[in-house]
């Protein structure tokens, strides 16, 4: 079981071009209203369309280069390489010297945020998608009175893969010094949570007494309310 990646110090997000182009375009199609809505009230001119007419056919524009340069923007950010982390066999290790054995581990946060190149905001209605630079995963660890934050860099799509594998060997492992059973069962990623190994490391937690029988049975998940009962009657007792 080992997994590495370089650690990064985020110093400022900025928006990406296609947000700057959107953005723009918003602001002059407001624009063009304003002065519309003005001359209604105050005439200016008796023909106001040779002015405004530009205006919005720039924005209509904007808008039409944002919709094609999404799918080749990156985000703007801002940040410095500042290390390297590694999950090894017994120990969480941090810029190649600084150790923390498992066990001394009483919390574990990991959020994965997307690997570098992979696509973002994709789901927005306007047009603001573009890919990450796979900075802004972070992990929290915490060791009794002390707890360290650090942003990493997933390089790609296996790399991600490797990540969640190494977390749920991790978690199976019984290492980490992580009291609340829950908690831990909560540390592995959703794409094990169909596996045989998650289902039975599930229910040793609920037949150690490590976690209580309804909580068990909704994490270890069931199709049906027969389901349900038949695990209740095996496991809980």
């Amino acid at each position: 079981m080992k997994f590495t990646a370089y650690k990064y110090r985020i110093i400022k997000e900025k928006l990406s071009i296609t947000e700057q182009i959107v953005y723009s375009s918003f602001v002059l199609f407001v624009f063009g209203l304003i002065i519309l809505f003005l001359n209604t009230k105050f005439p200016l001119t008796d023909n106001i369309l040779p002015i405004i007419t530009p205006i919005f056919i720039i924005s209509i524009l904007f808008l039409g280069v944002a919709h094609i340069y999404q799918f080749y923007d990156y985000e703007l950010i801002n940040c410095a390489k500042e290390g390297h982390i590694e999950f090894s066999t017994n120990e969480f290790i941090i810029d190649y010297n600084k150790k923390i054995n498992y066990k001394d581990i009483t919390d574990l946060k990991i959020n994965i945020d997307a690997y570098y190149g992979q696509t973002i905001n994709q789901y927005y209605s306007i047009p603001i998608q573009k890919k990450s630079l796979g900075i802004k995963n972070t992990i929290v660890i915490a060791t009794g009175d002390k707890s360290f934050t650090y942003n990493f860099k997933l390089d790609h799509a296996i790399h991600t893969k490797e990540l969640k594998k190494t977390i749920f060997n991790l978690v199976l492992s019984e290492k980490l010094g992580i009291k609340d059973a829950k908690k831990h069962i909560k540390l592995i990623p959703s794409d094990f949570n169909k596996t045989e190994d998650y289902k039975a490391f599930v229910i040793k937690q609920i037949t150690s007494k490590k976690i209580n029988c309804t909580e068990g049975i909704l994490l270890h998940g069931y199709r049906t309310d027969k389901e349900a009962k038949e695990l209740r009657s095996k496991y809980c007792v």
